[in-house]
């Protein structure tokens, strides 16, 4: 969150969002900056590598998914 243009697009994003559902990020190294730029946004932060929530990510849809396929 510390990139201005990343800054921005986000926040053009987050104003013209309507869902009914709540939002997250995910980030590696989180500090307590970070913390209050997400929350004040109104977003969820998981602290963990991208590649880790991906995988597991991955894993639960596969759990949903397999059975449907059947």
């Amino acid at each position: 969150m510390r990139d201005w243009n990343l800054r921005v697009m986000l926040h053009q994003i987050l104003a013209l969002r309507d869902l009914d559902w709540k939002s997250w990020a995910v980030q590696d190294r989180v500090d307590e900056l970070d913390e209050k730029l997400w929350r004040t946004r109104d977003v969820d932060l998981l602290q963990r590598q991208l590649s880790d929530y991906v995988t597991g990510l991955k894993a639960a849809l596969d759990e949903v998914i397999a059975p449907a396929r059947s």
